[in-house]
């Protein structure tokens, strides 16, 4: 991805939304608007971000689950 995709921006498009699944779990969303470029070559879109946490023990949020589709 990195050799693919050198030059990278990546923007937040809208509101996050922070859900608790129970415990010390949480599911955070967001839009998330990218540009790609690599010489002529470009490519740009928005995408659904979802991330799964999960509090360590010693009271951190770990990033347990990502996923992401385009919107």
């Amino acid at each position: 991805y990195d050799r693919q995709w050198p030059q990278r921006q990546l923007f937040l498009a809208g509101k996050i939304s922070v859900e608790r699944l129970g415990g010390d779990r949480f599911e955070v969303g967001f839009p998330l608007r990218y540009q790609l470029s690599n010489g002529r070559r470009h490519a740009s879109g928005k995408v659904w971000k979802t991330l799964v946490l999960q509090k360590t023990s010693a009271g951190d949020l770990e990033i347990t689950k990502v996923n992401e589709r385009k919107m």
